[in-house]
């Protein structure tokens, strides 16, 4: 595949002479999933989808917190390919359910993700835990 945008100051360093493309060429019409959340940092939760959102606004989650909460990402950016990393305000509770409200995500051809949940719970050793 040969992605490129076009820009006044890149215009001329892209040069493509005599290409032949044969084959089924199919649009993509499949929406990014995702395939897992997890608490990454004190502050940050990391969302792998199937294929690299679009850049999206970090309104596009919401983390309900216990006790019904609701906070938004103070940062979030796209990290590696399919890869989000949320950055939040205050530190994420230990061992307490949460929900990831994820709405508004796109793949590059415009295939938006359907709003979803997604459970997630941080588990950080504390005083009295066996860790092996």
């Amino acid at each position: 595949m040969i992605r490129y945008r076009y820009s006044s100051s890149q215009d001329r360093k892209l040069w493509l002479d005599d290409i032949l493309l044969e084959g089924t060429f199919m649009k993509d019409t499949l929406p990014p999933a995702i395939l897992s959340a997890e608490v990454v940092t004190r502050e940050q939760i990391r969302v792998i989808f199937t294929e690299s959102p679009h850049q999206t606004g970090c309104q596009s989650f919401q983390l309900q917190w216990p006790g019904g909460e609701t906070h938004v990402p103070v940062g979030c950016w796209v990290a590696g390919a399919g890869e989000v990393i949320l950055r939040f305000g205050r530190e994420i509770p230990n061992r307490e359910w949460m929900q990831l409200q994820v709405a508004g995500v796109c793949d590059l051809d415009g295939n938006c993700l359907p709003d979803t949940a997604v459970a997630l719970r941080k588990n950080e050793a504390v005083w009295g835990d066996l860790v092996l």
